[in-house]
């Protein structure tokens, strides 16, 4: 969100050098700003949106839906290729590697509700969308931080 994409061209352009492998790493910074920062002229307002609960399901529905990656490709840029990206030795299933894994039920549709998320954050554009592939299970370290709806 930062800079901002301006027009549907500069968002066509992004998708496609993500479907090429030009860009290798799809990743949120997760900005989840309070409604009163929001709540100000567009020019004082700062950047950035929730993120981290909608990324998945709307990657899914961008590129795996429309046909234009396979969900392999997908969840590599979400997950080795931002590992790669900052130097982590994460994003894969190995022995001796973090037990970092999130379980997705890839035939579950789900609709982004501003009362549904956990973030402390609202603000989101993905608001009313349906979206494919709800998190069912997160383990971090192997320990489990989030199980169908609710945090641990």
């Amino acid at each position: 969100m930062n800079p901002p994409l301006r027009s549907q061209r500069d968002v066509a352009r992004v998708q496609e050098a993500v479907v090429r492998g030009e860009l290798a790493a799809i990743a949120t910074d997760h900005a989840p700003h309070a409604e009163h920062e929001k709540a100000v002229e567009f020019d004082r307002a700062p950047f950035g949106v929730i993120g981290l609960e909608t990324a998945l399901g709307v990657a899914i529905k961008i590129f795996v839906e429309s046909g234009k990656m396979e969900i392999a490709d997908l969840i590599h840029r979400m997950s080795l290729g931002p590992a790669h990206v900052v130097g982590l030795n994460k994003g894969r299933l190995a022995v001796g590697a973090d037990a970092d894994l999130t379980l997705v039920d890839l035939k579950s549709e789900w609709e982004v509700r501003e009362q549904d998320f956990l973030s402390k954050s609202r603000n989101s554009p993905f608001i009313g969308w349906k979206l494919p592939g709800r998190v069912v299970h997160t383990l971090v370290g192997g320990r489990a931080l989030y199980q169908d709806g609710k945090v641990k």
